[in-house]
């Protein structure tokens, strides 16, 4: 890097003479991949239809909205989460380690998408997220997913209604 950008015709006396240029050497220590939002693009029909085929193509759509969502990109990561589901939705489950898999993966997905849709203000699509996440837990939701759904209601306006339902309902 040329000293005019560096320390400049000064330099930093005792260390780096006057109007010294510098070299850096860097070394990468580690590296996170951001995913493939079209890492499906390649699988044929059959394979689309293989739980154990497509999962991997899953994990990097996952790992690319995660991406978009850490860099604010919120529309792009509901668009990588929607295609996650969409293709976990439609593989054929060989067994019941695979449905375990599956719904784990799909409460993720369901709880990454209503964070985005709360995020982009679509609060009604976060309580369907919110309601699939129910499904799925047998009305047992994680936290995270009840205050995702409380902040949708509270976008709605119908915040008040909820917590009076549930303290009627309750008590």
């Amino acid at each position: 890097i040329s000293h005019h950008l560096l320390f400049r015709e000064i330099g930093c006396p005792l260390r780096i003479k006057p109007s010294a240029d510098g070299l850096f050497i860097i070394e990468l220590v580690s590296f996170n991949p951001v995913g493939d939002l079209e890492a499906d693009q390649n699988l044929t029909d059959e394979e689309r239809g293989k739980y154990a085929t497509v999962i991997e193509k899953i994990r990097d759509v996952h790992l690319k909205g995660l991406d978009f969502f850490g860099q604010g990109l919120y529309k792009n990561a509901c668009r990588a989460f929607e295609k996650a589901v969409s293709l976990l939705n439609s593989c054929h489950l060989a067994n019941e380690q695979e449905e375990k898999e599956q719904t784990t993966f799909l409460l993720k997905l369901y709880t990454n998408l209503a964070v985005c849709y709360n995020k982009v203000n679509l609060p009604t699509k976060a309580c369907i997220m919110c309601k699939e996440i129910r499904q799925l837990t047998n009305n047992k939701p994680s936290c995270k997913a009840l205050f995702q759904e409380g902040r949708a209601l509270l976008l709605l306006g119908e915040f008040f209604l909820y917590i009076f339902y549930f303290v009627y309902k309750f008590w």
